[in-house]
């Protein structure tokens, strides 16, 4: 809900915008989900990279200064 109120007040929720949501939990890459945004899970909590894959993270890695992270948006 967080998530959605702050696209609408930003005036990003009209589509028009990419909206790319990072994470490290199975839960940031369900809100991520919930509002349609895209999701780059970082495996440097208490999840592996699977468990984030499996969660449905657009973009899993290690580490944000990964080069696929500039490339994939």
């Amino acid at each position: 809900a967080g998530l959605r109120r702050g696209l609408e007040r930003t005036g990003a929720a009209s589509g028009e915008t990419r909206v790319v949501v990072v994470g490290d939990t199975p839960h940031d890459v369900a809100a991520a989900q919930a509002i349609g945004a895209d999701c780059v899970a970082v495996s440097t909590g208490g999840y592996d990279a699977a468990v984030l894959e499996a969660a449905g993270a657009t973009l899993v890695v290690s580490d944000l200064r990964d080069a696929s992270v500039r490339s994939a948006f």
